[in-house]
């Protein structure tokens, strides 16, 4: 049985440190485009961690496409390896979202897929860049 991705993001936030969100004091306007994942907590794609000695997930791509009327996509691409098995596994996840200048939060819509159905904040620069928090000490940069 494959673990749920999103799972583990909280171990994940005690394993890694987190970078500082942003303050969005100020910013406003139209987020709307697509945004390319850059890094995970300072660390560049592609980007894996080993949760215990038979799995290790290795983050490979994903983006995030903004639209306008409060919907949104996310797409995030990993390779699991368990117990020497590797699965290529890509993850599409559709809902909405609401804005406050530059702090949104993200609602998933519920999915067969059990990487789906997430709640999280995000921050955007007012020009080209997000910054994800999907959990405590998890987070994300995706960049237009």
């Amino acid at each position: 049985m494959r673990p749920n991705l999103k799972a583990f993001l909280p171990v994940l936030g005690v394993l890694l440190l987190s970078a500082c969100g942003g303050d969005s004091t100020g910013v406003s306007g139209d987020a709307t485009g697509t945004y390319t994942i850059n890094s995970i907590n300072g660390n560049s794609i592609p980007y894996s961690v080993t949760l215990d000695p038979t799995y290790t997930i290795t983050f490979t791509g994903g983006n995030f496409m903004i639209s306008s009327g409060g919907a949104f996509s996310e797409t995030i691409s990993y390779t699991e390896l368990i117990s020497g098995t590797t699965t290529n596994t890509t993850s599409t996840c559709p809902g909405t979202y609401t804005q406050n200048g530059g702090s949104f939060t993200f609602t998933e819509a519920p999915s067969p897929d059990p990487n789906c159905g997430a709640t999280y904040t995000g921050t955007w620069n007012g020009s080209d860049t997000f910054t994800m928090a999907f959990d405590v000490g998890f987070q994300a940069v995706y960049k237009k």
